[in-house]
C-alpha cells in the first residue's frame, strides 16, 4: 500500500491518490515538498521558485511559482502537481453530493466572477477560512450547513469542495451564467425559441424594416476617409422579397464625427414603400415593424399614415431591451431586439454572404475576426487620397485607390447581390411547399439539361403530349420535377394585391420639419443641394405644373424625397397642396437621345409660354392682318392700272401680299392650329414661292483683263 505523503504539518496527500502519479510527476512532487518550507519562508517567493526549480527537473520558474501560489490559496496538494501528465487523476472519484442550498450559494459566487471559476472556488475556501468573501461581507455559516463543515485530512478543504468535485456537482446553465455576467439581451440566445411560421400570412400583411452597416470599408468622393455605407432595408414576410437604400458614411473633418442615416431618411424609405410597393387595403391591412433607434416612425407619422389609409396600416415598433437579468444588477443600456424582426435580419446574413470576396472587408465584428490587412488598406488608400490633391484634375481622376472600392461601384455589386438573391430558387425559405410556392418543369430526355415550364407542354400538339405523358409516367423516367419558386416569382404573382399611395400624398406622411423653402429662378428653374439629407448631387427641376402659375422669385414650401427624385411636391404657407414639378433630365454629351429628351422639355416650354403670348397680343396680330389686306388692296389696284410696268420683284411681292391677306383672313376665322402662334402663320403664307425664287435677274460679271 503506498503511504500518504507528507505536505505539512496539517496537509497530507491521500495514498490513493500518490498511487494514481506518473512517477516523473512523483519525483516532482516530491522534490517540490521537500523544498516547500524553503520557499514559503523566503522574502521573495519568486526568486524561491527560481532557486528550486534548478534542482527539480522538468519545471520553470515561473511554472513552480504558479503551482505554489494556487496552493498558498487552497492548501489542496494537487494544485503542485503537473496537471498535464495527471489528468486522470482530476477525474477519478465519483461526485459527492452536496446540499441544495450550498450549490446555489457556489454558482452565485461562480456568476460573480467575470473570467474564470478558480477564482470563486478560491473565494469559496477564503471565507470557509475567515467568514468573510472578497467584498468584506461576514458569513455566520456557509448556505446548506448547519455549522462549518470540517476538514478532510486528505485534501485539508471540507468533503466535496475540490474544484474537480464542484464543476461535476455543480451544474451551470449557459443562460444562468451570460445573464449574470452579461446581461439578459446575450442570455436571449438560449432561452427556449418561439416558433412563427409564413404559413397564413396574406401578401404585404407583414413589412419588417430595418437599417444595416455593410460589414466593409468604402471609398466617395470628396472624404478623406474609408467609410462603411449604410442602409435602410424592407423585406415583405410572405415572400422574403426585399429590398434596400444604400449610401455612404459621410465623414466630417470639422466635426469628426460620422454623417450617418436619420430618421428623416427612414420617413423617407418608409413613404417610398407606400408609393412603389403599397400596402393591403382589406381587412389583413399591413403591418409596418420597425425598431426603436434610427428605423423608427415616431406616432405623429403613425397617426398621418393610420389616416391617410383609413387605419388599414399600423406600425408595431420594438421596444428598447434594457432587462435586468436579476434586482442586484444596474438597469443595462437600451438596445434593440433583433428577434423582434428576424427575418429582415436573417436577410442581411444572406446578402453579406454573398458579398464576402469583396475587397475592404473588415469581419462581423472587427476586433474578434476582422482581417489584420485591413490596416494596410485603410494606410494604402490615405496615400492614394494624398497623391490625388497635389496632381492635375485630369491626372487625379486616374488615381487607383489601391486597397478599397468606391461607393459607385459597391452600390451596382450591392444591388446586383440582392437581385440575384431575390431571383434565386436554390434557398430553404420556411413555408414554401405549405404556401404551393412551387411549379412543375419538364424535359423530353433525361439527358436534357434544359427543363421546360408546364405551358410550354400544354402547347403540343395532342398526339405528342400523349407521348411524352406516356414517357413521364414510365418508372425512374426522370422527366418531371417540382421547384421552388424563388423570392421574386412570389412577390411578382402577388403584388396587385397591393394598393399604392399617390406622390402627391407626401406632405401628408412627413413631418412638417422635413419641408424646406425654395425659389424660382429667372430660368423657371427650382434649384437645391443639400449633402447631409439629399447626397451630394444638385437637384433641379422645372418650375411649371397643371393649373400653376409659377413666376421668378416665387417662394414656395416643398417636400423631396432622395428615393424617388423625380417629383418635387410644393405646398403652400398652410401645407396645402400647390402643385409635383418633374425633375429635369441632365443628360451625358454622348447621350443623343437623352438631349433631345431635354431640348423636347425646352421646346415645349417655349411653345407654351409663345403661345399664351400670342393669347394676350391678339388684337396685335389682327392689326397686322389688316394693314395686310390694306397692303394688298393697294397693290392689286396698282397691278390693275399697270400691268405691263410691274417688274419680276413688284409681281412677287404683290403676289405674296396676296397670299398674306388671304391666310391672315383663314387665321383669323380659324385660328393657329394646336401649338402655332398667328406670326408663324403670317411667316409661313408669306415666304417666297419656288416660282418666286427662279425668276432672278441676270447679272454680267466683267471679264478679267
Amino acid at each position: 500500500m503506498t503511504a500518504p505523503l507528507q505536505i505539512s504539518d496539517r496537509v497530507l496527500l491521500d495514498p490513493s491518490l500518490v498511487g494514481q502519479l506518473s512517477s516523473r510527476a512523483f519525483t516532482q512532487l516530491t522534490l517540490i515538498v521537500e523544498r516547500l518550507p524553503g520557499i514559503l519562508s523566503a522574502s521573495s517567493v519568486l526568486r524561491a521558485c527560481g532557486r528550486a526549480a534548478s534542482e527539480v527537473p522538468g519545471i520553470t520558474q515561473r511554472a513552480l511559482y504558479n503551482r505554489v501560489r494556487r496552493y498558498q490559496r487552497t492548501q489542496d496538494p494537487l494544485d503542485l502537481i503537473d496537471r498535464r501528465e495527471t489528468a486522470a487523476l482530476w477525474k477519478s472519484g465519483a461526485p459527492v453530493g452536496l446540499p441544495l442550498a450550498f450549490q446555489e450559494f457556489f454558482r452565485g459566487l461562480r456568476e460573480k466572477h467575470q473570467r474564470v471559476a478558480s477564482q470563486a472556488h478560491a473565494e469559496l475556501l477564503a471565507i470557509w477560512r475567515t467568514h468573510y468573501d472578497m467584498s468584506g461581507r461576514h458569513y455566520e455559516r456557509i448556505p446548506g450547513y448547519d455549522a462549518w463543515p470540517m476538514a478532510n485530512p486528505a485534501t485539508s478543504i471540507p468533503e466535496g469542495w475540490s474544484r474537480d468535485n464542484l464543476q461535476r456537482s455543480v451544474r451551470e446553465h449557459v443562460f444562468d451564467s451570460l445573464a449574470a455576467r452579461q446581461g439578459m439581451a446575450a442570455a436571449r440566445n438560449y432561452q427556449p425559441p418561439v416558433r412563427t411560421t409564413r404559413v397564413g400570412l396574406s401578401y404585404g400583411e407583414r413589412v419588417e424594416f430595418d437599417d444595416h452597416d455593410f460589414d466593409v470599408k468604402l471609398h466617395f468622393a470628396g472624404q478623406s476617409r474609408g467609410t462603411r455605407p449604410q442602409c435602410f432595408g424592407a423585406l415583405e414576410a410572405l415572400s422574403g422579397w426585399g429590398t434596400m437604400a444604400v449610401r455612404p458614411t459621410l465623414w466630417d473633418d470639422a466635426a469628426e464625427q460620422s454623417r450617418v442615416l436619420t430618421e428623416f431618411h427612414f420617413r423617407c424609405f418608409a413613404a417610398n414603400w407606400l408609393i412603389t410597393q403599397g400596402y393591403r387595403d382589406d381587412e389583413a391591412g399591413t403591418t409596418f415593424v420597425t425598431e426603436s433607434a434610427k428605423s423608427v416612425l415616431r406616432a405623429s407619422f403613425q397617426s398621418r399614415l393610420s389616416a391617410l389609409t383609413g387605419g388599414k396600416v399600423t406600425v408595431h415598433q420594438g421596444r428598447v431591451f434594457a432587462e435586468r437579468a436579476h434586482p442586484g444588477q444596474f438597469e443595462p443600456r437600451g438596445k434593440g431586439n433583433p428577434k423582434h424582426k428576424p427575418m429582415i435580419e436573417g436577410f442581411w446574413s444572406v446578402v453579406e454572404n454573398a458579398l464576402d470576396r469583396l475587397p475592404g472587408r473588415i469581419g462581423s465584428n472587427q476586433r474578434i475576426n476582422g482581417p489584420a490587412e485591413m490596416h494596410g488598406r485603410e494606410i494604402a488608400l490615405a496615400r492614394s487620397l494624398d497623391l490625388a490633391r497635389v496632381l492635375p484634375p485630369d491626372l487625379a481622376q486616374e488615381v487607383a485607390l489601391l486597397g478599397v472600392m468606391t461607393f459607385g461601384q459597391f452600390s451596382r455589386v450591392a444591388h446586383a447581390a440582392i437581385a440575384a438573391v431575390l431571383q434565386d430558387r436554390e434557398h430553404d425559405l420556411e413555408g414554401w411547399e405549405e404556401l404551393g410556392f412551387t411549379r412543375m418543369e419538364w424535359r423530353s430526355e433525361a439527358e436534357s439539361p434544359t427543363w421546360l415550364p408546364v405551358s410550354d407542354f400544354a402547347a403540343l400538339p395532342a398526339p405528342e403530349q400523349t407521348a411524352l405523358r406516356a414517357r413521364m409516367q414510365a418508372p425512374g423516367a426522370a422527366l418531371t420535377r417540382a421547384v421552388r419558386l424563388s423570392r421574386q416569382e412570389v412577390r411578382d404573382r402577388h403584388q396587385g394585391e397591393l394598393r399604392r399611395l399617390s406622390p402627391m400624398a407626401l406632405h401628408r406622411l412627413l413631418e412638417p420639419d422635413d419641408s424646406f423653402e425654395v425659389t424660382v429662378t429667372r430660368q423657371s428653374l427650382i434649384e437645391f443641394r443639400d449633402t447631409l439629407r439629399f447626397g451630394p448631387q444638385e437637384y433641379r427641376f422645372l418650375a411649371q405644373a397643371t393649373g400653376r402659375e409659377m413666376y421668378p422669385g416665387d417662394k414656395f414650401a416643398a417636400f423631396f424625397n432622395p428615393l424617388s427624385p423625380r417629383w418635387l411636391q410644393l405646398v403652400d404657407a398652410k401645407g396645402g397642396h400647390v402643385a409635383m414639378v418633374e425633375r429635369l433630365e441632365t443628360p451625358s454629351r454622348n447621350d443623343t437621345d437623352g438631349i433631345k429628351r431635354a431640348i423636347a422639355v425646352q421646346s415645349s416650354w417655349v411653345s407654351d409660354r409663345k403661345g399664351r403670348l400670342a393669347g394676350r397680343h391678339y388684337d396685335a396680330a389682327e392689326q397686322r392682318l389688316h394693314m395686310a389686306e390694306h397692303n394688298q388692296r393697294l397693290a392689286e389696284m396698282a397691278a390693275a392700272r399697270q400691268p405691263d410696268a410691274q417688274t419680276p420683284e413688284m409681281r412677287r411681292t404683290a403676289r405674296r401680299a396676296a397670299e398674306a391677306g388671304r391666310a391672315m383672313a383663314v387665321a383669323r376665322e380659324e385660328g393657329p392650329i394646336e401649338g402655332e402662334v398667328i406670326d408663324e402663320v403670317i411667316e409661313r403664307a408669306t415666304a417666297p414661292a419656288p416660282e418666286d425664287l427662279g425668276e432672278v435677274e441676270h447679272i454680267e460679271m466683267p471679264a478679267d483683263h
